[in-house]
């Protein structure tokens, strides 16, 4: 994973969102996609994947309104803005509701789909693994998800694992002084760290992935 891959999903694993977003990704193969006529082609059934998605689920108005506009932002990035050259794939994070917009070049391949979740879809940031497996690990105050890529390809044959904690925010409580809740708060982050490197040993001892 290089800086910009690794920047952007830490950002977004570090956020917590209260909206939906589009995580969209295109398969960018120069084997596939030299020309623009294939490229537009591609971009079109994505756009078209990711309304039937939309339209897949009952949602409210102002959050499918919102949606529908995310949707034709992306395929503007991606017909209009985008440069493909010197790029096997291409990453795509929006949501007008959470004032997110973030795309990602990718130096390998990724499968075009997309995921419209209020959880980002980080698997396909992954590049393809070497033949001994690693592993990622994305941690914030309340989640922790690792990803051992292990297949041929990037999201094939990948070991996913998620660990969620309903962890105290920062707004004090009325009945609390202001120290005791300071230190519940600090106590669940405690514990919620403990958990999430407790399981990534049992996951080593699984899998036994290299050490970076």
């Amino acid at each position: 994973m290089n800086t910009a891959e690794l920047s952007v999903a830490r950002e977004l694993a570090a956020r917590q969102f209260d909206h939906p977003l589009i995580s969209a990704f295109l398969d960018l193969d120069p084997g596939r996609f030299a020309t623009g006529a294939a490229r537009a082609t591609e971009i079109n059934s994505l756009i078209d994947q990711a309304r039937q998605r939309l339209h897949a689920h009952p949602r409210e108005h102002a959050e499918r309104t919102a949606l529908e506009r995310d949707i034709d932002r992306v395929g503007r990035y991606l017909s209009e803005e985008l440069d493909p050259s010197g790029v096997h794939g291409v990453a795509v994070y929006c949501s007008s509701q959470e004032t997110l917009f973030e795309a990602v070049r990718l130096p390998h391949v990724v499968p075009s789909e997309v995921a419209i979740e209020p959880i980002p879809k980080l698997e396909p940031l992954l590049p393809t693994p070497e033949p001994a497996s690693v592993c990622v690990a994305l941690v914030n105050r309340r989640d922790a998800r690792f990803f051992v890529p292990r297949g041929p390809t990037p999201g094939g044959h990948l070991l996913r694992e998620e660990v969620h904690e309903d962890v105290h925010g920062r707004h004090r409580q009325g009945g609390w002084s202001e120290a005791n809740y300071e230190r519940s708060i600090e106590a669940d982050l405690d514990a919620h760290l403990r958990r999430s490197a407790e399981r990534l040993h049992e996951l080593w001892r699984e899998v036994r992935f290299a050490a970076a």
